[in-house]
């Protein structure tokens, strides 16, 4: 998953859904609550997934091989 996030933008794909028809059909106030969730949710991903100072030798000077 790490070599994912530093991925330019422009290979960065859309994610869609399987059945659009449905999406479509529903209001627009839960299709804004699904699409606020699933932003929180990649945003949680992403910020799991990035390194702390301590997994960072380069921001740990301490650190010594």
């Amino acid at each position: 998953m790490r070599d994912l996030i530093g991925r330019r933008p422009q290979q960065q794909r859309t994610l869609t859904f399987d059945r659009q028809d449905r999406w479509q059909r529903l209001p627009d106030l839960i299709q804004r609550h699904c699409r606020e969730l699933v932003g929180q949710l990649l945003r949680a991903v992403l910020h799991a997934e990035a390194p702390t100072r301590s997994d960072d030798d380069r921001e740990n000077p301490s650190r010594s091989f």
